[in-house]
Formats: structure tokens, C-alpha cells, sequence
């Protein structure tokens, strides 16, 4: 009688066992999805735009701007129209500004583009300007989430160099 029980016992052990270790092997939990670094950077951020002017006059306001993903790993970065009183050249209306295909670039940190020349323009003041090269933008995100957008930008025939930077957090 022993060595039935034995017999018996041993084997439905191993079975325990085993079915323990199969459980907890389930293959039906799904892997979890990480997403792309332009997933990452995509979302509204509130936070503060400063314009520079000739890199000696600074006039700043509060803005929400936009980054999507794009295909193939780019982002889309969309500026709101802004207003900025008491300029040196008086009170300016920054229209609205999209640029997409922004590529990531490791050595310069962030998401790049040079677009000047390539037909984008910006209206100040209800006037439409070519943006010419060099006119570029980067778009940068450090570990706790902050993100600058930096923008230098020479519209049509102005002889100051313009910078907008970006400064915010989702």
C-alpha cells in the first residue's frame, strides 16, 4: 500500500508543481508598448515666450503651444498668434506659426530644423514676411520635463536678428 501511494503521490507533486510554474508563465499577459520619443514630446505646454531682439531687448508673454508626432519619428510644432506690448519697433501681433518634419538630431539634444528659404513666412503686425536663412528651430526636453523651443528667425528685410525661446511644461 505504501509504495502505491507512493507511486501516486510523486507524481501528482511534479504535476503541482508544474502547473504553479506554468500559471505564472501565462503567455497571455501583452507587452507593454513604449512609446516613441516623438510620443514622448507630443502634448500642449503652457509656459512663457521671450523675443529677442538683436539679442539686447527682451519682451516675454505667457502661451500654450502644441507638438505632435509625426510619422517617422518627427514632430509637428505649433505657435499660437502672441501679442507683445512696448516693443522697441511698438506694440507686435505675432501671427501663428506650424512647422512640421522636425527630425531628432543627438548632437545638437533635441528636434532640429532649418526652414529658412524654404517658403514659410511670419506675419507681425498683419504683414506677411519670408523667413529667410538662417532661420532655423530646436526643440529640447531635459529630464524633469521641461521643454525649450528655440526659434531664430530673420524675417524679409529686417536687419535685427529676432530669437523667440519657448520655455514650458505640459
Amino acid at each position: 500500500m505504501k509504495k502505491v501511494i507512493r507511486k501516486l503521490l510523486l507524481p501528482m507533486a511534479f504535476f503541482a508543481i508544474l502547473s504553479v510554474s506554468l500559471v505564472s508563465c501565462s503567455g497571455n499577459e501583452e507587452p507593454e508598448i513604449q512609446p516613441t520619443l516623438a510620443e514622448e514630446y507630443s502634448g500642449t505646454y503652457n509656459g512663457m515666450i521671450t523675443l529677442k531682439v538683436a539679442d539686447q531687448y527682451s519682451y516675454q508673454t505667457d502661451i500654450s503651444c502644441s507638438i505632435t508626432a509625426g510619422d517617422n519619428e518627427t514632430i509637428t510644432v505649433s505657435f499660437p498668434e502672441y501679442s507683445l506690448t512696448g516693443t522697441m519697433m511698438g506694440d507686435m501681433t505675432l501671427g501663428s506659426v506650424t512647422m512640421s518634419n522636425l527630425v531628432y538630431d543627438e548632437a545638437k539634444g533635441g528636434f532640429y530644423r532649418n526652414y529658412g528659404g524654404e517658403g514659410f513666412t511670419q506675419t507681425i503686425n498683419g504683414i506677411s514676411y519670408p523667413l529667410n536663412d538662417p532661420t532655423s528651430i530646436i526643440v529640447a526636453k531635459d529630464q524633469n520635463g521641461n521643454l525649450t523651443i528655440e526659434n531664430p528667425f530673420s524675417p524679409g528685410k529686417m536687419p535685427l536678428a529676432l530669437t523667440a525661446t519657448f520655455e514650458g511644461r505640459k
